[in-house]
């Protein structure tokens, strides 16, 4: 072929793309290496009947494994990439339908979960408008299986679920919320609130009413998952950093009704094991009064694989123990 039958080199010179940024968009910088430890209790309280407050912890792994080589092993194998998801829900609507609410949103994040056609295990795998995107799709998918719920069954409508969710992705947690359940960062002793309730209470304290007139708002959400037609139900977004030491605490109302800020930061000082501090905090709840469900996750962030407590294998679900599988 002589030059003039090339074809026309129709690359725009201003978009040129070098092998250094093929490296920074394919290849991730090596990240610190964190593990995590994760404890969960949820109790129905002392006065309902039922617990409408549901709970995952999901671990993903992505891994290599070398089948043949003549290279030692130790030349191409590498760690597993790890990432945790973790969602409370807290389902309103009446004994029956609440808790038909809040499992509802959980198995259809599931369901759609496991057909995601690709796994973010660190925040370098997508930009940011691509995992708001990714979290509103989930959104759109939970909420439409409300909606075709009270189609199907006309007596659920109305029924709804807040959701608190953290995605971990080594040294970042994406948090995505909707209603009045929360989600803390605890460092250095000190307690952060990630999450803003989405309740009328909220609402009218951020315009200056007085302390004193907003209980009786407390529970009045403006916004949650289900309670009418709409497709739509806008998702707050957080990308928080985390770093070794730090604990991530996810709580229903059932927990910070009772206790506040300072009760949870003691109960995260004095018990590094997540396990302990979540029933711990669930018995504080428990002891002045237990109004309402109440469910913890919290999560332990140890960097470079230097735990401080043993990594737990117990989940507390309502009362009943659930043993984790142990790995062979």
């Amino acid at each position: 072929m002589s030059p003039d039958d090339r074809p026309a080199d129709t690359t725009d010179p201003g978009t040129t793309t070098t092998p250094g940024d093929f490296a920074s968009r394919f290849f991730a910088d090596e990240a610190p290496q964190f593990s995590v430890t994760v404890g969960a209790a949820s109790h129905r309280g002392l006065v309902r009947e039922q617990n409408e407050d549901h709970f995952a912890v999901i671990q993903r792994c992505r891994s290599r494994r070398v089948l043949i080589t003549n290279l030692p092993l130790s030349d191409l194998e590498s760690a597993d990439e790890v990432s945790y998801g973790m969602v409370v829900a807290d389902g309103v609507g009446g004994a029956v339908f609440g808790e038909l609410a809040s499992r509802l949103a959980i198995r259809t994040f599931g369901e759609m979960s496991a057909r995601a056609t690709s796994w973010l295990m660190r925040l370098k795998d997508a930009d940011a408008q691509q995992v708001r995107e990714r979290i509103e799709a989930y959104a759109r998918a939970i909420q439409q299986a409300f909606v075709d719920e009270a189609r199907r069954n006309p007596e659920t409508k109305g029924m709804g679920t807040t959701w608190t969710s953290a995605t971990l992705l080594g040294p970042d947690a994406i948090i995505a919320h909707v209603g009045d359940s929360r989600a803390y960062r605890f460092r250095d002793g000190a307690i952060e609130q990630i999450t803003r309730d989405h309740t009328l209470a909220q609402l009218l304290k951020e315009q200056g009413s007085p302390e004193a007139e907003l209980p009786v708002y407390r529970r009045t959400l403006l916004n949650y998952f289900g309670g009418g037609d709409s497709e739509n139900v806008p998702v707050e977004m957080h990308d928080i950093d985390l770093q070794g030491g730090d604990r991530l605490l996810l709580c229903t109302d059932g927990l910070t009704d009772l206790c506040n800020d300072d009760d949870l930061a003691a109960v995260l000082s004095t018990r590094s094991a997540p396990q302990a501090a979540c029933d711990e905090l669930v018995a504080m709840a428990l002891a002045r009064g237990g109004k309402d469900n109440v469910t913890v996750i919290v999560a332990a962030i140890h960097k470079n694989g230097n735990e401080d407590t043993v990594p737990g294998d117990t989940f507390l679900s309502g009362e009943t123990l659930l043993k984790r599988p142990t790995r062979a």
